[in-house]
């Protein structure tokens, strides 16, 4: 009897314990909003369906996106997911975030996958394609495709760029993979700017705007390159907007100048005077010339166009500006590029037409002025030819203030030094032994030969003119043949008195100075007639004095 008390007391208590355990984890459910069977039955479709956060969300609808859909070897790809749920206020459907509660998978992890430490960001392995979806709980998306590149190597020419406001430069980029050859990839990228104040790009091509520095970046295949960009001051020097000899050449500019490959740039005075673009250059050659001017042909074809490229690398730049086309119309810069391509082909130099002219103005900014160059008083023919110090922008040599060519590798060589009144060229003989007149020596006037009706062949072979003795009474005309293309000659009378030539009624010298293979001159009475190379040319001729 006593056992079976014991036993029954025992059961009791674990019954009593039992109870309290029950009551007290009632109490808990309660306090978290969650009661008995109710809690256990919403768990249940938590674990069963997969589709329900805690907030007691369904979700439906699971879609995934990423900024791209390519990625290179090294580089990260980030990825964002959102699902679709009913709003329970409004009833109506809308998006959530769910970035970071869905599990991400990749088809091939060897080409790409995601890490631990960032589970929605793709980490780029090997070349190749790979599809990625996202999963929360029995929903999945649909996958997206990536394509994974091999690293690339890009480049950006120029590294870094510095000129003035306006000027541009032509930008190329440059993509290697691995160890293979680099490609041009220039039309590929895609390009932006830091500061747009100092730099914009357009078609590939950089702009300066400002004052300032700035960058452009370039962006291809997940790879970026940039390269730094400076807007410099200008000061250009003062001017009174007027082309003189030993005065500061106005500053001039082109929208569109031709460079020797047919390709268009801007160019201005300033730009020469002030850009980095040109800090090897210590002078300017300016060539003012006509599409139907032979003197201008001859000029460009014989005299300066042979030492063209010995002078651009001495420090100077030449501009051949064509004032008007074979029909005496206003050239444009189209024009001077066609002609003087014609003739010397790519040589050096920048071309541009005097229509297409702009001043640049106290303001800042350039207004049209069509034919200026041309209207101004110093042109009095054509070439008319100048050189400019790049230093201070001063006139330093006129062509049209002596008898001859300018010594332009001299000038080139020492910019600083006084040339108003330059030295004659270095003569150089065309002539073969014996090809001189058979009265030689005629190279003075008390020399002169006597010069009868008929033809004689001589040849200006020294620097000194050949001078002939005409003992006509009446009128006579003198006709002198020669290559143009070999030497340039020119005849005049002579007087005696002033050692120049003779002038006639209406001031003008008696002479024949033109651009052709003939010369021709008509007088009366005795006289002293003068052959001579221009600018100390050297050529053989034929000599005919007729009686009229």
């Amino acid at each position: 009897m006593t056992h079976y008390r014991l036993l029954t007391a025992a059961c009791i208590l674990l019954m009593a314990s039992s109870c309290a355990a029950d009551k007290d984890s009632d109490q808990t459910e309660d306090l978290n909003g969650t009661a008995g069977e109710s809690g256990a039955a919403g768990d249940m479709t938590a674990n069963d369906a997969g589709q329900t956060s805690p907030e007691m969300k369904t979700y439906s609808n699971l879609t995934i996106t990423s900024e791209r859909s390519e990625v290179s070897v090294g580089d990260t790809l980030a990825f964002t997911a959102e699902a679709t749920y009913v709003d329970a206020e409004s009833g109506e459907d809308a998006q959530e975030n769910v970035t970071d509660m869905v599990d991400w998978t990749s088809s091939a992890p060897s080409t790409a996958a995601f890490s631990d430490a960032s589970p929605s960001e793709l980490d780029a392995i090997a070349p190749g394609e790979v599809e990625i979806s996202a999963h929360l709980g029995e929903l999945s998306s649909s996958p997206l495709r990536v394509t994974v590149m091999p690293s690339v190597e890009l480049t950006i020419e120029p590294a870094s760029f510095s000129g003035i406001v306006g000027e541009r430069i032509r930008l190329q980029a440059m993509a290697r993979e691995g160890d293979a050859p680099a490609n041009d990839v220039t039309a590929e990228v895609n390009w932006s700017t830091s500061n747009e104040q100092v730099v914009i790009v357009e078609n590939g091509i950089a702009i300066i705007r400002g004052e300032g520095t700035g960058a452009v970046t370039a962006s291809f295949a997940g790879s970026t390159a940039e390269m730094t960009v400076e807007g410099l001051p200008c000061n250009y020097p003062a001017h009174n907007r007027r082309i003189a000899f030993q005065e500061v050449f106005p500053p001039l500019g082109w929208t569109d100048a031709y460079l020797p490959d047919g390709s268009t740039t801007p160019f201005s005075m300033a730009e020469f005077h002030c850009s980095p673009k040109y800090a090897d250059k210590n002078i300017l050659i300016f060539v003012l010339g006509a599409g139907w001017c032979p003197a201008c042909e001859r000029f460009t074809t014989n005299i300066l166009g042979p030492i063209a490229e010995e002078l651009y690398g001495n420090g100077t730049l030449i501009v051949w500006h064509e004032a008007q086309d074979a029909n005496y119309n206003s050239a444009d810069s189209r024009f001077a590029f066609q002609h003087i391509g014609q003739l010397i082909d790519e040589g050096p130099g920048i071309r541009v037409g005097g229509v297409d002219a702009l001043m640049l103005e106290n303001s800042g900014e350039y207004n049209p002025a069509p034919d200026f160059v041309m209207d101004e008083p110093i042109v009095t023919g054509f070439p008319s030819v100048w050189v400019i110090r790049r230093s201070d922008m001063t006139m330093i040599a006129d062509q049209g203030r002596g008898r001859y060519y300018l010594p332009f590798t001299l000038i080139a060589n020492e910019p600083d030094a006084d040339w108003s009144d330059p030295p004659p060229p270095p003569f150089r003989s065309n002539c073969l032994e014996g090809e001189e007149e058979e009265s030689e020596p005629n190279n003075q006037a008390n020399m002169a030969a006597r010069l009868n009706p008929g033809v004689v062949d001589g040849a200006i072979c020294e620097r000194e003119p050949d001078f002939y003795r005409i003992m006509m009474s009446g009128e006579w005309r003198a006709t002198l043949n020669f290559e143009a293309s070999e030497g340039d000659l020119d005849m005049y009378v002579y007087d005696k008195d002033t050692g120049n030539p003779v002038l006639d009624a209406d001031g003008r010298a008696v002479a024949s100075n033109g651009t052709g293979d003939i010369e021709t001159i008509t007088h009366s009475g005795r006289s002293i007639l003068v052959v001579y190379g221009y600018n100390a040319a050297s050529a053989n001729y034929s000599l005919t004095l007729e009686e009229l």
